[in-house]
């Protein structure tokens, strides 16, 4: 097996998404069922052990994007992030090659950004639409 077959599969990710987002919940899990069967955990920004187990994420980083956390520590951030987990999958490896081409990695960055600033004007808040407090119109437009 290859050095970096045997990393991946031996590696533990845990992936932090914004847990008060309907994109965001919805797409980690997508996600990690794209990524190797059982090599990524989601925990939610709403996780009370989030801070004690991640002490290197901070609020602000998980507002701005979601972060992917590999065994070692290391933190993948935003679009880093999906093509580090899709990685762990060998026929998804070429999404990762494909992220390290400058010219991609700024579009795909660029791209993530975006979506991360407009998250909840795309797919609203959880629970958002059930109290009265949408902002976003994302309630109206559903119904």
């Amino acid at each position: 097996m290859p050095p970096t077959a045997s990393r991946h599969a031996a590696e533990r990710l845990a992936l932090i998404y914004d847990a008060d987002c309907r994109l965001c919940i919805a797409g980690s899990a997508r996600l990690v069922s794209l990524a190797r069967p059982g090599s990524i955990e989601r925990v939610g920004s709403s996780d009370p052990s989030l801070a004690s187990r991640f002490p290197q994420i901070s609020p602000e980083m998980i507002r701005q994007a979601m972060q992917l956390i590999g065994s070692d520590g290391r933190v993948y951030s935003g679009a880093a992030a999906v093509a580090q987990a899709l990685s762990t999958r060998p026929a998804w490896r070429l999404v990762t090659w494909l992220y390290r081409v400058p010219g991609v990695r700024w579009a795909a960055d660029a791209v993530y950004r975006w979506v991360a600033r407009n998250r909840y004007r795309i797919m609203g808040r959880v629970g958002a639409c059930d109290t009265g407090t949408c902002d976003s119109g994302a309630c109206a437009r559903r119904t």
